[in-house]
């Protein structure tokens, strides 16, 4: 890394096959995944939004896991069970409370 080569005063080199990495996280990392989540978060109802960022690193997880070879500990493996269990609490209460709403006549369940 740059930082390290600072810090002990050696050279910093970086090969083709590190430029194309860079430049593949840039743009799919960063570029098209922002201009995705621009594009559509405000398509998608608040409630929903917060319970797909929850589950973020569920999917980052299961990606290591199925790409990387990444091992799921009993550690990761339930915190993935909390999160998932918040996400089903969290929905249960999103949707009692949006059926109230569309009950009392303040709304449509498309609007929540």
């Amino acid at each position: 890394s740059i930082s390290l080569s600072l810090i002990l005063r050696q050279p910093f080199t970086i090969t083709g096959f590190g430029w194309i990495s860079a430049l593949y996280t840039a743009l799919f990392g960063t570029v098209i995944a922002v201009w995705l989540q621009t594009r559509y978060q405000p398509e998608v109802p608040a409630g929903n939004a917060a319970l797909i960022f929850t589950a973020e690193p569920i999917f980052a997880g299961f990606f290591a896991w199925l790409l990387l070879g990444e091992i799921w500990t009993g550690r990761s493996i339930g915190g993935a069970g909390l999160i998932i269990l918040g996400m089903v609490i969290s929905s249960f209460f999103l949707l009692k409370a949006n059926n109230r709403r569309y009950k009392s006549g303040t709304g449509s369940l498309s609007q929540y």
